[in-house]
């Protein structure tokens, strides 16, 4: 997006001074008056456009004053407004809400352009904005902070000091002619629950012109949704289901799926739990890994496996038992005593061998290099 198209009418802005007297209007975007831009205005409505091309993907303060004809400006306003950026795929549906009045949920359809968040009714002091955004079937959500300043003197700058549960001061600049201080501060990052806000201003001489203030709010569990992608290493050998777009307050189950004559080994995290759970914290990939039922056996029952690779014999069972494996002489090769793994791989050369498991469990196996 490379420009903002502002409609608002002139008395809106204004206050008392008369509507059909208005000569100039001056705009300046978040706390940086020294750039601000002056329009001369032809009538009472202000419609013109502004370049935002330097301004960051995010939420910002719009703020603005008129001037009538006898050279009287208006206290200034300040309004919200959502950055944007342009969506080539599809249109963005955006729902946003303050504090936690999701009953008053506002939702407006985008492809790209301006999102006026109106707070005009918020009290001053500290807030939060909720940003929801879904394109297709992709979800995110934001969480700004934000504080009301109160309508302001004509005086100089100050900065805003605060700190986030007694962490370090973070500060920012406004002029006294801006009455909001927009902070950019994601609160996804902070836990659930209740937190608190130190804050307090100083002048340009950095003097303290109100005593510190803390400030309770909650940081309300937002749900979130990531896309799941579950692949198969080799479609030939099985599939791998549970794929999709799933919140992250939920479990997901993936399961992968062999074919006839061919078993499952692991995924690519090295996990040979199938099926199982998995809680998203962001988009996330699993791939399954299959092998050929290369044994002169591969008995799958009662919840045991036995199953080669080349050089290696593998086990997986549900109950840890003690291994012993034989050669076709009868002499014990290898054997792994119970120490409560589910799964084991067996180093052995190529040839046939038999697996004893526990008391009573045989399996013949063929091993190749």
């Amino acid at each position: 997006m490379k420009r903002l198209f502002i409609l608002i009418v002139a008395w809106l802005a204004v206050g008392t001074l008369s509507a059909q007297n208005l000569t100039r209007c001056k705009y300046w975007f978040d706390q940086n008056y020294s750039a601000a831009q002056e329009v001369t205005l032809g009538n009472s409505t202000l419609q013109f456009q502004i370049d935002a091309t330097t301004l960051s993907k995010g939420v910002h303060c719009l703020n603005l004053h008129i001037q009538d004809a006898a050279g009287v400006w208006s206290s200034p306003r300040s309004f919200l407004f959502l950055h944007v950026p342009s969506i080539a795929s599809a249109p963005a549906i955006y729902k946003y809400w303050f504090d936690d009045n999701t009953a008053d949920a506002q939702n407006v359809t985008l492809t790209n352009g301006t999102l006026m968040l109106n707070a005009s009714s918020l009290p001053v002091g500290m807030h939060t904005l909720t940003l929801q955004c879904m394109v297709g079937t992709d979800i995110r959500v934001e969480q700004h902070l934000f504080y009301k300043m109160p309508v302001p003197a004509q005086c100089t700058s100050f900065t805003f000091h605060y700190r986030i549960d007694g962490g370090d001061f973070q500060t920012v600049d406004f002029n006294s002619q801006g009455g909001a201080v927009s902070m950019s501060f994601d609160m996804l990052e902070l836990a659930d629950g209740t937190h608190t806000i130190d804050h307090y201003v100083t002048n340009c001489a950095n003097t303290p012109m109100t005593v510190m203030q803390t400030d309770t709010f909650v940081r309300t569990h937002i749900t979130q949704y990531f896309t799941l992608t579950v692949l198969s290493a080799d479609e030939t050998m099985g599939y791998a289901t549970g794929s999709g777009v799933w919140p992250d307050d939920d479990p997901v189950s993936i399961e992968a799926v062999p074919h006839p004559n061919y078993h499952f080994t692991n995924w690519n995290d090295n996990s040979t739990e199938n099926p199982r759970n998995i809680v998203l914290t962001s988009d996330t990939t699993f791939t399954a890994y299959f092998a050929y039922n290369d044994g002169v056996e591969d008995y799958s029952m009662e919840n045991i496996l036995v199953y080669t690779r080349p050089g290696t014999i593998m086990v997986s069972v549900e109950i840890p038992k003690p291994i012993w494996v034989y050669d076709m002489q009868g002499r014990l090769v290898a054997h792994r005593p119970d120490d409560g793994s589910t799964t084991c791989a067996i180093p052995v050369s190529s040839g046939t061998y038999v697996v004893k498991l526990g008391d009573g469990y045989l399996r013949k196996v063929a091993v190749r290099e």
